[in-house]
């Protein structure tokens, strides 16, 4: 036995062991009275709030919502006695508060205000029936869940207990010492008749297992059921923020709080359905919507709405412009840099204009516009709700109609087909808002969805309606010369003539408008001259240098051709790109 250590007699040892026992559960039965009485004490007090303190609660009353965000107004109501005291609101969202609150105060005089964003004191949420039925019903799935889930446990515990058994079967009568002949064949047969039930458990327990999986799959879609329902009515999450008000009132009161300020988790969008009606008087009206979201951290009911032009985040100063100092340095070969354009964010556009096509419609109120010079305003008259985080709202917000003249427009040079073009001027006295989801319709055929610019009031602007497929476009290039044109002159020269057909398979008359383009050059030695079969109506249309248009008036059964030549001269040693 190694010195300094004392062995414990058996039954010493069982004496320390039940006198640990015995202290520890005493103990804990020590600290489990103490537990009740800091809980008593808790539950006993009737709040943390003072004498002199009064907690109120506040909602959100209307809401000024942007582009890019918008301005809350809360409201909270006092009923207090003569003196000063402290109005606590411990249910400000902290996500809304990306500033100081303004405050006012009505049936009292207000003095200072604290904000507190941590260490917050608690704050008793109020019970909502619904949520708590829900919470049960997702408490009683895990339950369920639970039980199916240990009920399998035992029975795999089972089997691996009769695999046990059969190892260790596997292992009898593999000994040296020889054994007599009927040891052995009761040891055989005992070893038979165990691995046969050993065996027969192991297959009742994988079955028993088996069957208990159906079960645990319902049992698992049932809690994320109830989960998801919970969630759909828990929808006001987050942590809030803490604000103390001191008042003084010489008599008492009853009053209210409001607090304004701005938060950027919440907007609105623009969404259109732009209705072409034709005939002997085209006309295009714009039903207007607004699609309106919100993730505040808390829901909105029965809120006074409003929407806004004004970008608050956007650049609200002009840029300053600097000095602009050239140099002169000498000549440098600079080869050309290819660049790699990247295509638009068509996916995201599509995957808001989806969403916003799918929200709730609320269309039996429509805004009432204000106009300040600068900005416009939508006061939607009806209250609103908004869950947090969940909701999108798609209210109304009136219909424009202007006069539209009507053409067939065509690119034969990229397209097969003439497109139906409206032309109109936006006499409707309002501001046609930019949108990223605008629905066309053709006499009331659903005809494509894409966004739109704005347009002003008075604008004059064209919208296309999806194409004619009864005008056939062709386009081609029937002769292309380039080389050497003598040597006294020492210049290039490059020839093209090509052809454009468009031919009427309806049977209506088209005033069709044809676009296409010649090259331009801005230098002096590059020469380039062109010749049409039929004179433009138009050239650099839209501003653009070398697009050309020709209108004409096409009948049902007609065909229109175009011949256009250029011819392009250089000097010798340049290059054309």
């Amino acid at each position: 036995m190694q010195r300094g250590c004392r062995r414990v007699p058996p039954l010493a040892f069982w004496h320390v062991y039940a006198r640990f026992v015995a202290d520890t559960f005493k103990e804990a039965c020590v600290m489990r009275k103490l537990n009740w009485v800091i809980c008593a004490a808790l539950v006993a007090a009737p709040s943390w709030a003072t004498a002199d303190e009064f907690v109120i609660s506040s909602r959100v009353a209307a809401a000024t919502l942007y582009p890019d965000g918008g301005s809350l107004e809360r409201r909270a109501v006092f009923d207090v006695p003569a003196g000063t005291h402290e109005l606590l609101i411990a249910d400000l969202p902290q996500k809304t508060l990306n500033d100081f609150p303004r405050l006012s105060v009505t049936g009292a005089k207000m003095g200072s205000v604290r904000l507190r964003t941590d260490y917050l004191p608690p704050r008793d949420d109020v019970e909502n029936t619904a949520i708590k039925a829900a919470q049960a019903a997702v408490d009683a799935a895990e339950a369920d869940l639970m039980a199916a889930e240990d009920a399998r446990a035992d029975i795999l515990l089972a089997r691996d207990a009769a695999s046990a058994r059969l190892q260790f079967l596997a292992k009898l009568g593999q000994g040296d010492a020889p054994q007599p002949s009927d040891n052995l064949r009761a040891l055989s047969l005992m070893i038979g008749e165990e691995t046969l039930t050993a065996r027969q458990s192991i297959i009742n327990a994988e079955r028993a297992a088996r069957a208990l999986e159906p079960q645990l799959e319902d049992l698992r879609e049932a809690l994320a059921k109830a989960q998801a329902a919970l969630a759909a009515l828990d929808t006001e999450s987050g942590p809030r923020a803490f604000l103390a008000v001191t008042i003084t009132a010489d008599a008492a009161t009853q009053g209210e709080v409001s607090l304004r300020y701005a938060s950027g988790a919440m907007h609105w969008a623009p969404v259109y359905d732009v209705h072409l009606t034709r005939g002997d008087s085209p006309r295009i009206a714009w039903d207007r919507f607004a699609v309106v979201s919100q993730s505040s951290g808390e829901d909105w009911v029965d809120v006074d709405l409003t929407l806004s032009t004004v970008r608050p985040s956007g650049q609200t100063d002009p840029n300053e412009v600097y000095a602009q100092l050239l140099r002169l340095y000498d000549p440098v070969d600079l080869q050309p840099v290819r660049k790699t354009m990247a295509a638009p964010a068509q996916a995201e556009i599509a995957g808001f204009a989806n969403s916003a096509m799918d929200a709730p419609v609320m269309v039996e109120e429509r805004a009432q516009m204000g106009f300040d010079g600068i900005n416009y305003t939508y006061q939607y008259p009806a209250p609103v709700s908004l869950a947090n985080n969940a909701d999108s709202v798609r209210i109304g917000m009136g219909r424009l109609v202007t006069d539209a003249t009507l053409i067939a427009q065509a690119a034969p040079r990229y397209d097969d087909t003439a497109f139906l073009v409206a032309q109109f001027a936006n006499d409707t006295g309002e501001l046609i808002l930019p949108s990223l989801s605008a629905s066309f319709y053709m006499d009331g055929t659903f005809v494509g969805r894409r966004s739109t610019e704005i347009i002003a009031s008075g604008a004059k602007d064209t919208l296309s309606f999806g194409p004619i497929e009864g005008l056939r476009l062709d386009y081609r290039v029937l002769e292309q010369a380039e080389g050497d044109r003598g040597v006294i002159s020492k210049s290039n020269r490059r020839e093209q003539s090509l052809r454009m057909s468009v031919q009427n398979l309806t049977a209506e008359t088209w005033n069709m408008r044809l676009i296409d383009r010649v090259p331009y050059s801005e230098q002096e030695d590059l020469d380039i001259t062109w010749r049409a079969s039929r004179n433009p109506s138009e050239e650099d249309v839209d501003g653009k240098r070398g697009v050309m248009a020709w209108a004409f008036e096409l009948p049902a059964g007609a065909r229109e051709e175009l011949e256009l030549e250029t011819v392009i001269t250089w000097p010798e040693g340049k290059e054309l790109r």
